[in-house]
């Protein structure tokens, strides 16, 4: 998973057909370390059909802001820069995966 940052996120999540899931997360916050692991899992299953990126709220505020994220951690999918589904809380991967519409998507 790539570290997003406000200088690099547009490019990221505008560039190409790929959907993009964001896990937007902190380093102090308890549930956001208890959801790393299940992302990298996403991670693993999903790519090359879906990139996966991290963003840390306290580096980027303004970003966090601009997509009203106000709980962390919060994962987002965005297509084509399009902010398509969202999910908040620590959740088993199958239902991030309903959450996020990946089932919808072929499968690797």
């Amino acid at each position: 998973m790539v570290t997003l940052t406000e200088a690099t996120f547009r490019n990221e999540i505008h560039g190409g057909d790929v959907p993009v899931v964001v896990d937007f997360h902190a380093d102090w916050c308890e549930p956001c370390r208890q959801l790393a692991p299940i992302m990298e899992e996403l991670s693993r299953k999903w790519q090359p059909r879906v990139r996966f990126a991290r963003v840390n709220v306290d580096d980027a505020r303004n970003l966090a802001a601009s997509y009203r994220i106000g709980s962390i951690p919060a994962v987002v999918l965005f297509h084509r820069g399009k902010l398509v589904a969202r999910s908040i809380g620590v959740k088993p991967a199958s239902r991030l995966e309903l959450d996020l519409g990946l089932g919808r998507r072929s499968r690797p």
